[in-house]
């Protein structure tokens, strides 16, 4: 009766349940006495789980016939996958199962993987057959069938399956036997993982001396059955225990209420915090007094989030608005994601245990007595027994001890003890570098540099750096298991638990990748490598090396002064970020980009005339429409980078678009479905045009304008990203800016130079699909390469839309047209020097130049808005893009020039003869590459000599300046189009002579007279088209630079709109009074040469313009004196606080 009435009955305080869902009761549910059975299971476990591991390198060597590097990064990864998959296991224990179920469930799993794996290394049909003494490795290497190793590999990712859903959740249920609200369990529960992790290590001892020795002696069947007895062992005694095991009532899944967080935040984004903690959304207290629910009070860090919580109009639901409590679990859980990253180097270093450590031993002496030797994985052992007499001492001397003096009942706090195991960490490499120096110092005395030679020295020189493990393990895997446990809010402890398991699983991945890595890395140029299959000629003391310093390596704190910051958004480390190491990657991702873009638009015109059968104007038009599209929509992925993405995302998403874009089009120009066909020899051009079906043209173009739309996305924000790379406000970064913007068109014209020469050669002789599949795959690097240096880019904040900056003070303007400007400037609206410090912004100081925008800084009396009251700076930042507008006009004309190279004069190099033998012939576009090597060359001699010479009489750090650099350009540009009209003018003479006028037929003159026309291109480009990315950038004010580029794309993209419009124009107009025409399909009967001339006209006069308003161009000063003053007060400021 009392039973029934719960009368007296002492429940636990902490809301959990025994397994028919009832209160647990506290006195017959939990504490050590539930521990035990899971403290058992764990023994037997750990015995399986590393009668596995320990030896499975020399199975893999042995009876797989793998190498070094292959067998250490095939162990490697499986107990990455291990060690990986726990967060797969705590996700389902938390959101549907329970840890339980979970786990019973995932166990059984374990165990049939456990059986298969057994099968595999006993049946004489699943294993390949033993390698002989004479059989080289390779022989052995063929011998191994794929479905044999399928075979056993298969078996090992069950079990790593099966311990996924155990890992996360045996551990989680012991620490939850122990009640936080009642005292001394709480004190039980501070020793709990000690002992865990004593279990864990004790369950190896069988494995690493029993088993092992088994496997190496008896046989690898009967040392594998062992392990799987001892696993069902382990499951029986769990279950045993179920009647008093407590549980934590199940929640919402970790992952899918911190999803509703960052959701939220980011929906709010531009939502402002209120000050006052209390006006955040929070449940009442009656809703969290119900049993395993907790209030959480609110906290000062990571403030971003707390937008999750800020109460808007707008109707609340899950996903839009979360309470306090919801808000700071997400935070803990956050928190610890730099904790977690820092323990992964830690994790490399114990996967050496499983690999070269044994492989080590392998190379030494290992008899005790003629007829006994040591199994080499048996020296993993020491790791275990100092492990355990480590963690006793730990446990029963040293905390008590350290207790007395800090007053913290685990005697030293969790990092500190972590801290602790990352100093014997690099010990311990220290100490393996030196044995591998005496063993390589052993074997060179003897001789012994063939494989399989044992050098004479006892296996035991191997001990310290195995013991040395374990005494690292002891400080460092406990205190790392305890604090993602302990750190953890209520509800999210498996997912904490998970970080554990997923350091581990990270650091054994980064094993094989840095074994790997350096592997590679040190057989460069025909050295020996530090990792050979011959470890008798290896360099092991080098990788060990290596990993000590990896393992000490600290951050010095340099932070950049500009503002910029991590990919977490963090402020950006200078050692760690930024500068060439950061535009490395980015320069590698224009040459590969540029190789994509050059692939298609070089020989596009070709492509439309040959497989569209369109005409010259047609054909030219199409390619200008297209190219100048290409050049325009930057200007859209500007204005979304500035205000809504970033700069790297927005590249990110549009490097996607643009690699979409490029596979249809692969498909287009490869599917005969999808492309017309090709045109027989007596097919007239306007039968073919009728060939050419609209779905076949559509989908054609549908792919070309996706790659547009993705450009726009990328070509503003990369090489506005790499400038930002260097810290204005640091004067050796800033020199190196200087000759960013040279080395990045170096990288355009580079990656042009393959897609001119190889890619147009395949295009033309063997066909288009195979032309244009290689640029798609180059585009596919160039974003792996793009994303692979993510760590170590500086980012700009993102501010304020600098269209909606620039709307803003025209149309206070306009709105105060009849306000008179104030004489002195001091009376015009401006923040004060501390306001723009304390915002990390930079302050710009009153000009005299476009006086009118000045009228949206005046103060009237109306009340004051962000649409008609403007800041100084604000003005300012206005001012100096609309400053650029002239300039920018004025390269309209330079850039149609540009498009000659795509289109005319690529389709006259199709009337000259192309063969250099009998059978090879230049393809048209070819010649396109000397306008990349003479850019190149160009930009070479122009960074290197021309600039340090100019230099010294100038006084200017880039020899000229750049509106002089840009004249230069256009001038070359001149004396360009005059040599394309003489050469087309020579051209025609000949035909004449030989009386050709028919389409089609060749001149009888060599290609090469057009080589001139393409060389003066590049050295223009070298000029003018590198000084105007560099001066719309640079003269862009900060959180415009995006805009900056864009008008530079804009250039581009107006010209080659222009262009189009030029040619139809002067087309039709000359065909006007029964004229022939200056351009027709029949490039024979047209009069380019007068066109070419016409443009040399039109460029002089542009000239011209050009000068006139270049001269009354003001340059923006490098840093003025409210940068200065900035600078200084931002650093005051940072005192005081």
């Amino acid at each position: 009766m009392e039973h029934e009435n719960g009368v007296g009955q002492n429940f636990t305080q902490d809301g959990t349940i025994d397994l028919k869902g009832r209160r647990a009761i506290r006195s017959t549910t939990g504490r050590w006495r539930a521990c035990y059975y899971m403290l058992g299971y764990e023994v037997c476990e750990r015995m399986a789980y590393y009668g596995i591991s320990t030896n499975l390198v020399l199975y893999l060597t042995r009876e797989l016939h793998e190498g070094t590097v292959k067998s250490s990064n095939n162990v490697t990864n499986w107990v990455g996958t291990v060690w990986m998959t726990p967060l797969l296991g705590a996700y389902v224990a938390d959101t549907y199962l329970g840890r339980y179920w979970t786990f019973m469930i995932a166990s059984v799993v374990y165990f049939i993987g456990m059986c298969l794996l057994t099968l595999v290394v006993s049946l004489p049909s699943l294993k390949p057959p033993t390698c002989g003494k004479d059989v080289s490795y390779i022989e052995c290497d063929k011998r191994a069938s794929s479905f044999q190793i399928g075979m056993f590999y298969c078996a090992l990712y069950i079990i790593a399956i099966g311990t996924g859903g155990t890992k996360p959740n045996i551990s989680t249920m012991g620490a939850d036997q122990f009640d936080d609200f009642e005292p001394k369990e709480r004190a039980h529960k501070l020793t709990f993982f000690n002992w865990w992790m004593f279990s864990v290590f004790f369950g190896t001892l069988f494995a690493n001396t029993f088993l092992v020795y088994i496997q190496d002696n008896v046989g690898w069947g009967l040392g594998y059955i062992i392990p799987t007895l001892a696993l069902l062992v382990a499951i029986v005694a769990f279950v045993f225990g179920t009647p008093i095991y407590r549980h934590k009532i199940r929640s919402e899944s970790p992952f899918t209420r911190m999803a509703k967080v960052l959701v939220a935040t980011v929906r709010k984004w531009n939502t402002r915090v209120p000050d006052d903690p209390k006006e955040l959304y929070e449940l009442n207290l009656n809703e969290y007094a119900s049993p395993g629910k907790y209030r959480i009070d609110h906290s000062s860090s990571l403030r971003f989030l707390d937008k999750a919580a800020v109460k808007v109009e707008e109707p609340a639901s899950k996903w839009k608005l979360c309470p306090v409590t919801q808000v700071e679990q997400t935070k803990q859980m956050v928190k610890m994601i730099p904790i977690l990253c820092a323990t992964f180097i830690p994790s490399t270093l114990m996967a050496q245990s499983h690999t070269l450590f044994i492989k080590q031993g392998t190379t030494l002496v290992r008899s005790i007595r003629p007829q006994f030797k040591i199994p080499p994985a048996s020296l993993s052992i020491f790791v275990t027994i100092s492990m355990l007499i480590s963690l006793a001492v730990y446990d029963r001397l040293f905390v008590p001890l350290v207790r007395k003096r800090t007053k913290n009942p685990r005697g030293i706090t969790l990092l500190q003890r972590m801290t602790i195991g990352i100093i014997i960490h690099i010990i311990t490499m220290t100490v393996a570098s030196l044995v591998e120096r005496r063993r390589l110092s052993v074997i060179k005395d003897h001789g012994a540099y063939k494989q399989g030679q044992i050098v004479p020295l006892r296996i035991y020189i191997l001990i310290p750096q195995f013991a040395l493990l374990g005494v690292a393990d002891c400080f460092l895997e406990v205190a790392k298991l305890e604090f993602f446990y302990d750190q953890a809010p209520e509800g999210m402890k498996s997912l904490g638990t998970a970080y554990f398991t997923t350091s581990i699983g990270v650091g054994y991945f980064l094993s094989s990748f840095i074994l790997s890595t350096v592997s590679n890395v040190t057989k460069r140029n025909g050295h020996n490598g530090w990792i050979l299959n011959n470890l008798n000629v290896s360099r092991l003391d080098y990788y060990y090396a290596f990993y000590a310093v990896l393992s000490f390596k600290g951050i010095d704190q340099d932070f950049t002064q500009d503002g910029t910051t991590d990919h977490k958004g963090r402020p950006a480390l200078r050692s760690a970020t930024g500068r060439w190491k950061a535009c490395y990657y980015m320069l590698g991702y224009e040459v590969c980009e540029r190789m994509s873009y050059f692939g298609i638009s070089t020989n596009l015109v070709l492509y439309l005339t040959r497989e569209l059968h369109e005409g010259t104007v047609k054909s030219s038009n199409n390619v200008t429409n297209w190219v100048g599209t290409v050049w325009m929509t930057p200007v859209l992925g500007a204005y979304i980078a500035d205000t809504y993405l970033g700069r790297y995302w927005t590249f990110m998403i549009a490097s996607v678009i643009y690699l979409l874009g490029m596979c249809l089009l692969t498909l287009v120009v490869s599917l005969p479905s999808l492309k017309p066909p090709t045109c027989g020899t007596h097919v007239s051009y306007l039968d073919c045009d009728k060939r050419a079906s609209s779905f076949q043209i559509g989908i054609f173009y549908c792919a070309l304008y996706i790659i547009a739309v993705g450009m726009g996305g990328t070509k503003p924000n990369i090489s506005t990203m790499g400038a930002d790379q260097f810290d204005d406000l640091e004067p050796k970064e800033k020199a190196q800016k200087l000759t960013f913007f040279n080395w990045w068109m170096f990288s355009v014209f580079f990656g042009a130079l393959f897609s001119n020469t190889l890619l147009v050669y395949i295009q033309d002789v063997v066909n288009w699909g195979l032309g244009y599949g290689i640029p798609t795959v180059t585009l596919l690097v160039a974003i792996i390469a793009f994303a692979f240096g993510t760590p170590v880019y500086r980012h700009k904040p993102r501010a304020e839309s600098p269209f909606n900056q620039m709307a803003k003070v025209i149309i206070a303007a306009a709105r105060k047209w009849n306000v008179r400007v104030p004489v002195d400037p001091k009376e015009l609206y401006e923040l004060t020097f501390d306001k723009y410090a304390t915002l990390g912004k930079y302050r710009i100081d009153h000009s005299s130049s476009l006086k009118f925008l000045d009228k949206a800084a005046v103060k009237v009396e109306e009340q004051a808005s962000k649409w008609n009251l403007c800041t100084v700076t604000q003005v300012e930042k206005t001012k100096q893009m609309v400053k650029m507008i002239p300039i920018l006009c004025a390269v309209f004309i330079p850039s149609t020039l540009m498009a000659q190279s795509h289109t005319l004069f690529i389709k006259q190099g199709t009337t000259l003869v192309r063969s250099i033998g009998p059978d090879f012939e230049i393809p048209p576009a070819c010649l396109t590459v000397f306008v990349t090597i003479s850019m190149l060359t160009s930009l070479a001699i122009y960074d290197r000599f021309f600039v340090p010479y100019a230099r010294k009489y100038t006084k200017n750090p880039r020899g000229i300046t750049l509106l002089q650099r840009m004249s230069v350009g256009i001038i070359i540009h001149i004396i360009t189009m005059i040599v394309a009209s003489l050469v087309e003018r020579r051209r025609l003479s000949v035909a004449k002579d030989h009386a050709i006028y028919k389409a089609g037929q060749i001149v009888p003159l060599k290609i090469y007279i057009l080589l001139p026309q393409f060389a003066l291109l590049g050295v223009a480009d070298c000029f003018l088209e590198v000084a105007k990315l560099e001066f719309f950038y640079d003269q862009a004010p900060e959180g415009m630079k995006s805009l900056g580029t864009a008008y530079f794309t804009t250039s581009l993209g107006v010209g080659f709109f222009l262009s189009s419009f030029i040619l139809s124009t002067v087309a039709n107009v000359t065909k006007r009074n029964g004229h022939k025409g200056w351009i027709l399909n029949n490039l024979n009967a047209s009069r380019l040469d007068y066109y070419y001339a016409f443009y040399a006209v039109l460029s002089f006069i542009n000239f011209l313009f050009f000068l006139f308003v270049a001269r009354f161009f003001n340059y923006n000063a490098e840093i003025n004196e409210s940068d200065q003053e900035l600078k200084e007060d931002a650093r005051k400021i940072a005192e005081q606080s």
